[in-house]
C-alpha cells in the first residue's frame, strides 16, 4: 500500500483542516466520500483511498494512504489543488514525499531565498554613501567648488530616486506576475 506525507507550514492549520473535510463532507453526499473531523484531527476517504490530517500550532500534517500508485497520486492532488485554491490570501506550499522517508528530511522553505540583485543594491547603497562623504569633505576643504559639488549631490539625488522608482516598479511587476 502506497504512502505519502507532507507537511504544510501555517499557524492557520485548524481553519485549513476544518475548511478541507467540510469542503469533502459536501462531496460526499454523492456516496463516493467519508469525512470525519475535530478541530484538530480528520479523514477523509475517497474511493476507498485516505488521507489523515492533523493540525498543529506551526503546520498541517498530511498522511495518503491508497491501494495503488493512481490512487494515491489521485488524492494527492485533490488535496494539495483544493489547499491551493482555499489559501490564495497567502499561499500554501505542500510538497509531498513517499512515507518510508521522514517527514523533517523532506525540503522545507525557512525563509524566503534572497533576491539576486540583493548584493549588487548593497554595494550601491555603499558607494552612494562613500560618494555623499567625498563630497562633503570636499566642500569642507575648497569652498571655490561648492557649486560644482552642489551639481553632483543633486545628479546623485535623482539617480538615487531613478534607481528606488525602477526596483518598485519591478517589484510591483514581478508581484503581479506571481498572483
Amino acid at each position: 500500500m502506497p504512502i505519502a506525507e507532507a507537511r504544510v507550514h501555517t499557524d492557520r492549520s485548524s481553519r485549513y483542516l476544518v475548511q478541507l473535510c467540510r469542503h469533502a463532507g459536501k462531496m460526499g453526499r454523492h456516496g463516493r466520500v467519508d469525512v470525519q473531523w475535530s478541530d484538530t484531527r480528520g479523514t477523509l476517504t475517497i474511493d476507498g483511498d485516505t488521507c489523515t490530517l492533523l493540525a498543529l500550532p506551526d503546520a498541517l500534517l498530511l498522511r495518503a494512504e491508497a491501494a495503488d500508485e493512481p490512487g494515491l497520486a489521485r488524492i494527492q492532488e485533490l488535496i494539495t489543488a483544493n489547499l491551493r485554491r482555499f489559501s490564495t490570501r497567502d499561499p500554501l506550499t505542500v510538497r509531498w514525499h513517499r512515507g518510508d522517508t521522514p517527514a523533517e528530511a523532506a525540503p522545507t522553505p525557512t525563509r524566503r531565498h534572497r533576491r539576486p540583485w540583493t548584493v549588487p543594491l548593497v554595494v550601491l547603497a555603499v558607494l552612494a554613501v562613500a560618494a555623499h562623504v567625498l563630497l562633503g569633505s570636499a566642500a569642507l576643504a575648497a569652498p571655490a567648488w561648492a557649486g560644482w559639488l552642489a551639481d553632483a549631490v543633486l545628479v546623485l539625488l535623482l539617480l538615487k530616486a531613478a534607481l528606488v522608482g525602477l526596483g518598485y516598479l519591478t517589484h510591483r511587476l514581478r508581484t503581479r506576475a506571481t498572483r
